[in-house]
């Protein structure tokens, strides 16, 4: 089942053509992988797909519902979460606080129970906290629920961002570069969870440099430069494409 789709997506910032007629599916289950050098477009694809920039041309569908050019909170709502490179939180509030905060959504409240401390509210409320504390015993960090986001570990940063993805309910979960700056052994901790995820009904796009890790993990690959995609199939048919090799890979 194809759950995203870009169809001949574009995007130019003034004379510069970021995204030159990008076409790709993320297939239910998929861990795909997303890749190409510094500058090729990565980033701007998944600001498209989250709303953060319009799209100049083209489409993108969620299942059957073209959301190009939603906003961000509407992306959230249709089922995509995501992470950025660089962490995204709100470093002066606890560690839970964030996963909360994520996790609201008026659209689903309606606008004047988000004005009033209704029952609804009250109840989503509730429904958040147990969530939030849901995924952190799930990811292993509840036991820094109430530290303030900024002071704990970059690790745990990197993971609590997962974690506040994860607290929109997404069917499809962007991940961009999600162990960057990380040892080792937080890396491996990282996919793991990352893994576990695939299993479990939501399908994962992947931009990462370590290609290790992309090679290892992600049953599809596709291969971005300047904005256009030169490949996709197989991690082993990456690794052997010419194209890749010459722009990115290198030879072994």
């Amino acid at each position: 089942m194809i759950l995203l789709k870009l169809v001949d997506v574009a995007k130019s910032f003034g004379g510069l053509q970021a995204i030159k007629g990008l076409n790709f599916e993320v297939n239910q289950g998929d861990m795909l992988g997303l890749i190409g050098p510094n500058g090729s477009g990565k980033t701007t694809c998944f600001h498209l797909i989250c709303g953060i920039h319009n799209v100049t041309s083209g489409d993108i569908f969620l299942k059957d519902v073209n959301i190009t050019n939603y906003k961000p909170n509407e992306v959230a709502s249709a089922g995509i979460g995501r992470t950025f490179q660089l962490i995204n939180l709100v470093g002066s509030l606890s560690v839970l606080e964030n996963v909360l905060l994520a996790g609201l959504n008026l659209k689903r409240l309606g606008f004047w129970n988000s004005l009033v401390p209704t029952r609804s509210i009250k109840t989503r409320e509730m429904q958040l906290r147990e969530r939030g504390k849901e995924l952190l015993e799930k990811f292993g960090i509840y036991h820094v629920r109430n530290e303030i986001a900024r002071n704990i570990p970059l690790g745990y940063q990197r993971i609590l961002s997962i974690a506040c993805a994860l607290a929109t309910e997404p069917e499809i979960l962007l991940l961009d570069e999600p162990v960057s700056g990380l040892s080792v052994s937080e890396t491996t901790e990282i996919m793991s969870i990352i893994e576990k995820l695939s299993t479990q009904n939501i399908s994962i796009l992947l931009v990462e440099h370590n290609m290790n890790i992309v090679m290892n993990y992600c049953n599809r690959i596709v291969a971005i430069n300047f904005g256009e995609k030169i490949a996709e199939g197989s991690p082993l048919e990456i690794k052997e494409n010419q194209a890749v090799i010459d722009s990115y890979l290198g030879k072994a």
